[in-house]
């Protein structure tokens, strides 16, 4: 068996050699979280899954792996910030996995000829959704790493969302480069591929139309204009900071902020996530002078709370409404690993409150990496959703564009203000509508209307995780496929009883 590129002959290890760095190169493209180049990634399987079809199964496993992993290698200076570096080479390897099996697989299933060359098309894009489904539902991180994202600047593909989930955009990505590899690869041996590039573009065509169908439809006219603020983190000397001063102080400077952006017109204020540590002694006080400023600008303020307890702490998210009453107390559902280890406990519910009768929700931060939480949300009918939220400098694009993707899915307004992240207000298709950046730890503050509407609920907020469901089945279906094939291949290869591979006289 050979498992090495070294065994091949020189021409064919060139042409693998560039194929993985063609391959590596845009999958670095598309990873890479200052440079969002969504188009790399319907580029970036092409050059291995082609190279697959032509070597050994583990050679493509290999190719596959390492292009993968040159991609992913693009993470690793902000990995460096919240990880040690073993931690990280186990994460860079762990995401380039999926990708190598399901190319090696895909290469086995096509070139058994287990299915029609109209069949073949849909392999590899089953087995790739299937496998980030999988994650999905096994990974503490949720969502995390789906190559979905990639796809957040280009609109009219993210639409299928509401449909499918992410997961749909990971099938179209995944879809495309199959289908022009396998027409390629057929049309190669001589085939007639005329139906194969017609299945290639109906799919393609009706998701992007949908897509831009959605975008055209008209928003709603009544707005309340929000505004967003983050302070300078060289002010905090503790993020969990139990002195009654340094907590009072840092309340004052945000309740300066909440003055401004009224100043400005903003209607409701939304404030980042652990913004202010508040203890018992603190707590009481803290509470009355945000209740006090809210009455008397009469505007809703939403503040992110550290309450530091004895033995215990927890991430809040309070609202204070234009009549100074404290009419939600959310706790913080989906924790990460950093804060279960600081001692914080997670809180058990969505949390929602009525303004001027529009249906709002607030969540915070990690609970938006979850599709199967987040859609409670949209079940349960919020027309626009809050969110404070923290993060590490150098995911702010990311982490506040997987939040606009949970909008998109359940058909709701997201506002977003994350201390070292982006401050954003997006719509139910993606749209940005005001962005602001707080990342490497500055001051930053932005104000911007949020039009709701009241709407049914999204396809995927009624069917949940269908697609998911759809492909996993699928995926298993190809597998026993293949399975009896090879069952049945063997048995026809084997010689029968009583028959040897020597003539006899």
């Amino acid at each position: 068996m050979c498992i090495s590129f070294e065994c091949m002959k020189a021409s064919k290890r060139s042409t693998a050699l560039l194929a993985i760095f063609i391959s590596g190169i845009f999958w670095y493209l598309s990873f890479d979280l200052a440079l969002h180049a969504w188009w790399a990634t319907w580029i970036a399987p092409m050059p291995v899954l082609y190279l697959s079809l032509r070597v050994s199964g583990w050679q493509a496993f290999g190719a596959a792996f390492v292009s993968c992993l040159a991609g992913w290698c693009s993470w690793i200076p902000y990995l460096l910030t919240i990880l040690p570096l073993p931690v990280i080479l186990l994460v860079v390897i762990l995401f380039s996995l999926p990708m190598a099996l399901v190319v090696a697989l895909s290469r086995r299933i096509i070139l058994k000829h287990v299915f029609p060359p109209l069949a073949a098309l849909f392999v590899y894009p089953v087995l790739l959704t299937t496998a980030e489904f999988l994650q999905f539902l096994l990974s503490r991180d949720g969502t995390f790493g789906s190559i979905a994202y990639t796809q957040c600047n280009f609109l009219p593909i993210i639409q299928i969302a509401s449909i499918t989930g992410i997961l749909g955009i990971t099938f179209m990505v995944s879809f495309v480069p199959s289908a022009i590899v396998l027409v390629v690869h057929y049309h190669r041996q001589g085939r007639v591929v005329r139906n194969l590039v017609l299945m290639g573009i109906f799919p393609t065509a009706a998701v992007l139309t949908y897509g831009l169908l959605r975008l055209r439809e008209s928003r709603p006219s009544e707005c309340t204009k929000v505004g967003l603020a983050a302070i300078s983190m060289s002010t905090y000397k503790n993020v969990y900071d139990t002195s009654r001063e340094e907590q009072l102080h840092l309340t004052r400077l945000y309740l300066s902020e909440v003055d401004s952006l009224a100043g400005k017109g903003a209607r409701v204020i939304l404030l980042p996530e652990k913004c202010i540590p508040v203890s018992d002694a603190t707590e009481a006080s803290i509470q009355e002078l945000f209740s006090d400023r809210s009455r008397h600008l009469g505007i809703t303020i939403i503040v992110g709370f550290t309450r530091i307890y004895k033995g215990h702490m927890e991430c809040q998210a309070r609202v204070f409404s234009s009549n100074g009453d404290q009419v939600l107390n959310y706790r913080k559902v989906n924790l990460f690993e950093g804060e279960v280890l600081d001692g914080f406990k997670a809180g058990k519910e969505p949390g929602f409150y009525d303004r001027q009768g529009v249906r709002t929700g607030v969540a915070i931060c990690k609970d938006m990496d979850y599709q199967r939480y987040m859609i409670l949300y949209g079940k349960m009918g919020a027309s626009v959703l809050y969110v404070p939220a923290w993060d590490f400098d150098r995911d702010g694009w990311l982490h506040a564009r997987m939040a606009m993707m949970r909008a998109v899915e359940n058909g709701f307004v997201l506002v977003r203000n994350a201390q070292q992240g982006r401050l954003i207000i997006s719509d139910d298709r993606g749209s940005v509508l005001a962005e602001a950046s707080s990342e490497k730890s500055k001051h930053a503050s932005v104000t911007g209307e949020v039009c709701t509407k009241a709407g049914g609920l999204t396809l995927y907020s009624r069917w949940g995780d269908w697609f998911g469901w759809l492909n996993l089945f699928l995926a298993v279906a190809q597998i026993v496929m293949l399975s009896h094939w090879l069952r049945k291949a063997s048995s026809t290869s084997a010689p029968r009883p009583g028959v040897s591979g020597i003539s006899r006289k």
